[in-house]
């Protein structure tokens, strides 16, 4: 009677509080179809609503008969990755998975070396590709301060290890080949959530695939990314950029990108982030494994991975956020294996991943935190451990401090552009108390993105949900199901609890969170699987159906979030082949056909535009430079820089007079958009 009744009463709660999260998923839904109807037209708005018919449509008439056929959907999926990046961008394809052998190739080899035994398929490819990017890190800045980044060098670079260590760049395809053997022999394929999974792991991969392959237009990556990746080649060196602060941070992220740059110009560089996903991937399922999930679970999280807008955007971007997540993943699964095995190789490689997460930037101190306490907590602290705990410091304090370094060389300050002590959270308004804006962040950042300002979430875009809706929709069944006596889950547990209240406390940036907010994800889907499993009461049927729907839906919202990111006006016709590079850079960047202009009369001008800042599409990068501020820094700004042409949007008549008074400018070119100008200094 007792167990009835727990039951029912597991039951009320779950279909009660599925019941609320569907309510306040249905504002954010239909903001979301409204934005398609209002910035799109009605053709789009229909397109979603088909895709989503479809989608309902493959669930319930695919999942239920798909059986034997679920080996085969991870190799179709792949292959249609492949095939969907060979056919539009082949070169650029070539370069990255080249340098994805190369690093792996290295770190393989690095850890045969040292005694350290990879052993399951995603943990030799992800664990070996981290390995190798570890050691490749310090070698490009060395080759870039003795400029050396030259085209022959970075051949050399992806060449040699293939030439060197033939047996280990063959491990990578041995591994891949292991990797769905397990799997197409893992009963978790069919799994009936496992299904849901596949058909939006399939959608996820198409939309993210070609969002990755046309010319970037995300802020940030044409902003300062691509620039400085651009500058460092142009240059051969690793000196700062002119005009842009950003090129003092750590630049371990823009030293790889630069490799790739180098081989196959901006498409190769822009496939530098997608691999860093897959390999970012391969690390959480190797972790995932560590912590006793089965396949069907693992498969399930990541399609709520992919389905979650900014990891998407994170991934397919010219970003350093996928590549610090990776690292600090690796870092966890150092700690996971040295705490089953002992074996100390485990530790040390961990203080060098971790050390190589701060050479991305440097936020990687939130995960930092953790980790270094799971190590210390660890520790038999005497003996030859005592030692160990000696050298765990040594190598990270080496590994991690160079770049800061380098800082402090160029500026006399180690974290320029930011100051030495300086604690203040970039979240929410001026004299907000902390205590509620802490509060409020996760219900912000799942229901009133829009709102908040950019940095809520870290990413360009006004969508109200961010963060989705699995982690949410699923969030009972942490209560609900069973749970396993696992030291390793528990660890991971404590990674993302510290890493979450610290990074809550002090920035809120949806991105700088990415490590933590994934494995939560997987962690949570495995709850939600296991809840699917246990056999509750006579009305389980009910129980997984209910599940299986509240899966599917919170999919297909996350889906409506990802295409409204990732995708741009002009994509599909770009990648259709309908119109050309120019064409689609114009119709998203506004600015974009006065910088060819300039270009055109001056192939090295220097420019400055007001309020916009694509820097990477500049005449010349280093001779850039952009405000969005008032008219008196911009024309103290016109004044310092020595700028010969200047762009000034064409709907603000009286900031364009304010700006050119006292100069000479002659208007040199006029768009609906932008007016541009050749200024010279009155004399």
């Amino acid at each position: 009677m007792g167990n009835r009744f727990l039951g029912l009463s597991k039951i009320v709660l779950w279909l009660g509080w599925l019941g609320f999260a569907a309510v306040l998923a249905a504002g954010p839904f239909r903001w979301e179809m409204d934005y398609f109807l209002i910035h799109g037209n009605r053709v789009y708005y229909r397109a979603m609503l088909g895709l989503l018919v479809l989608l309902g449509a493959l669930c319930l008439g695919y999942v239920p008969l798909r059986r034997g056929l679920g080996r085969w959907e991870l190799p179709l999926i792949t292959a249609f990755a492949f095939c969907f990046a060979a056919l539009e961008q082949p070169a650029a394809l070539f370069v990255g998975l080249l340098l994805f052998t190369a690093c792996f190739s290295t770190g393989h080899r690095l850890a045969r070396l040292f005694g350290i035994k990879l052993d399951r398929p995603a943990e030799v490819l992800g664990l070996g590709f981290s390995i190798g990017c570890a050691a490749w890190l310090p070698v490009l800045f060395v080759l870039g301060l003795f400029g050396a980044y030259y085209r022959g060098v970075a051949w050399l670079l992806v060449l040699a290890p293939l030439a060197l260590w033939p047996r280990d760049a063959w491990a990578s395809a041995q591994a891949i080949g292991k990797l769905y053997q397990s799997a197409r022999a893992s009963a978790g394929l069919r799994h009936p959530l496992c299904g849901i999974a596949m058909i939006f792991l399939a959608a996820g991969v198409f939309f993210g695939v070609a969002a990755a392959l046309p010319p970037s237009i995300a802020f940030d990556s044409v902003n300062m990314h691509l620039p400085a990746v651009q500058y460092y080649s142009a240059q051969h060196s690793l000196r700062p950029v002119p005009h842009l602060a950003y090129s003092y941070y750590p630049q371990g992220f823009e030293t790889l990108v630069t490799v790739a740059y180098q081989l196959g110009g901006q498409a190769a560089a822009q496939f530098v982030p997608p691999v860093f996903f897959v390999a970012f991937l391969l690390v959480l399922f190797a972790a995932a494994r560590e912590c006793e999930l089965d396949l069907a679970a693992i498969l399930t999280g990541f399609a709520c991975l992919v389905m979650t807008p900014f990891i998407v955007w994170g991934g397919t971007q010219i970003k350093n956020d996928t590549a610090l997540a990776m690292f600090q993943l690796a870092t966890l699964l150092c700690y996971l294996r040295w705490r089953n095995s002992g074996e100390r190789a485990w530790l040390l490689l961990g203080a060098a991943l971790l050390a190589s997460s701060f050479a991305m930037k440097h936020v990687a101190l939130f995960g930092a935190i953790p980790l270094i306490l799971l190590f210390a907590a660890a520790l038999d602290w005497k003996g030859r451990w005592l030692r160990t705990a000696g050298a765990f410091v040594l190598l990270l304090g080496a590994l991690s401090s160079y770049w800061q370094v380098r800082a402090f060389a160029y500026t006399g300050n180690p974290v320029y552009p930011e100051r030495l002590g300086r604690v203040q959270s970039p979240v929410g308004k001026p004299g907000q108390n902390k205590l509620v804006r802490f509060v409020e962040l996760p219900w912000r950042l799942h229901f009133e993105g829009q709102r908040a300002e950019l940095t809520y979430q870290g990413f360009e875009s006004p969508l109200r949900s961010p963060l989705g809706l699995a982690l949410i929709t699923f969030a009972p069944m942490t209560l609900l199901a069973p749970w396993r006596r696992s030291a390793n889950r528990r660890a991971c547990i404590f990674y993302v609890a510290v890493y979450l209240l610290y990074w809550g406390a002090v920035a809120g940036i949806l991105r700088y969170a990415l490590a933590p907010i994934a494995l939560l994800m997987v962690l949570v889907a495995g709850k939600a699987k296991d809840a699917f499993d246990q056999h509750w009461t006579a009305a389980r049927g009910a129980v997984r159906v209910s599940i299986a729907a509240a899966l599917a839906g919170s999919l297909a919202f996350g889906l409506l979030g990802v295409i409204l990111v990732v995708s741009s006006p002009g994509e599909f016709a770009y990648l259709a082949h309908r119109i050309g590079r120019n064409a689609y850079l114009a119709a998203n960047l506004p600015e974009y056909r006065s910088l060819q202009a300039f270009g055109r009369l001056d192939r090295r001008a220097a420019v400055f535009t007001v309020d916009a800042c694509s820097r990477a599409y500049a005449p010349d990068p280093a001779a850039f430079a952009c405000s969005s501020a008032g008219n008196a820094r911009i024309e103290e700004e016109l004044k310092r820089g020595a700028y010969q042409f200047v762009a000034i949007p064409a709907t603000k008549e009286q900031q364009r007079a304010a700006i050119l008074e006292g100069w000479n400018a002659e208007q040199v070119y006029r768009d609906d958009n932008y007016v541009g100008y050749r200024i010279s200094q009155d004399r």
